[in-house]
């Protein structure tokens, strides 16, 4: 009986101790084979993009941050690919007011 005791307090201390750990959450990605050159192209941009927010002295950079960055970046290219004229598409006038 003493046993079962001593092993309930070992596993009340760990699982108390487990609660207070952080917990990090991640995603596999396919850094070889056939999704490895789409992948290493993604993981770069992002590190560019990470490294532009570092440098402006933003600390954190968050999820949020990160898709709407990808997502910025989809539709530019997908309008570069449509053949638009970015110019035409900007919604600030050359003295920096907002166009109606």
């Amino acid at each position: 009986m003493q046993s079962f005791k001593v092993l309930g307090a070992v596993l009340l201390t760990l699982a108390a101790a487990a609660g207070q750990a952080q917990i990090l959450i991640g995603q596999t990605a396919g850094f070889i084979g056939t999704a490895a050159a789409g992948v290493k192209e993604i993981t770069d941009g992002a590190k560019l993009y990470i490294d532009a927010i570092h440098a402006k002295g933003v600390a954190e950079v968050t999820p949020a941050m990160l898709e709407g960055f990808a997502a910025a970046k989809v539709l530019v290219e997908a309008l570069r690919r449509a053949g638009l004229d970015f110019a035409d598409l900007s919604i600030i006038t050359a003295d920096g007011k907002f166009r109606r």
